[in-house]
């Protein structure tokens, strides 16, 4: 696999993306209460003023709507929507991955993805991503994907959230 430098977009193939798209976003995972927005509530303000990214937002951009509702500096991107391609080739304060790891298709679409999250991490930024339980597109244990994540990530925490697999990630 090619590893790209950061501000590279990724290509996936038709069918990672068909797999990773054939699980939308229901309304538990984009209600107010989708434990990933909350938590990041929890660690900034908005008028901490920071560039956040949503990346894996989906069609409907329901958390980007609900946190810029809030006060947040909040860009999109998902690989289905051709307006949020420039977004990806940036650096943010914060970025976050709600209900995205789940849904990947195989270990190099994963492994691109984190590597695409990376890039958009700033000097000083984090990224916050989580592992539901359920949807899983590939048979990966929380145990794996931590390896993965400590393979790519300079820091990795696991926070302790009951019920819930959600780490905070430095480049």
């Amino acid at each position: 696999m090619q590893k790209p430098v950061r501000g590279d977009v990724m290509r996936y193939s038709i069918e990672q993306k068909s797999k990773a798209m054939a699980t939308c976003r229901g309304n538990g995972a984009v209600s107010k209460n989708a434990i990933v927005p909350r938590i990041l509530q929890e660690l900034i303000y908005p008028k901490d003023g920071k560039n956040i990214l949503d990346y894996g937002c989906g069609k409907h951009r329901k958390h980007v709507e609900i946190l810029r509702n809030r006060g947040y500096k909040v860009t999109g991107y998902d690989f289905s929507l051709e307006d949020t391609e420039d977004n990806i080739g940036r650096v943010y304060d914060f970025v976050y991955a709600s209900n995205v790891l789940n849904v990947q298709s195989d270990l190099d679409m994963l492994y691109q993805t984190l590597i695409e999250i990376r890039g958009c991490i700033s000097h000083h930024g984090v990224a916050l991503v989580n592992y539901p339980s359920g949807p899983r597109k590939m048979d990966m244990s929380v145990k794996q994907l931590e390896t993965v994540l400590y393979d790519l990530f300079g820091h990795v925490n696991k926070l302790d959230v009951p019920g819930h697999n959600v780490w905070l990630l430095t480049a």
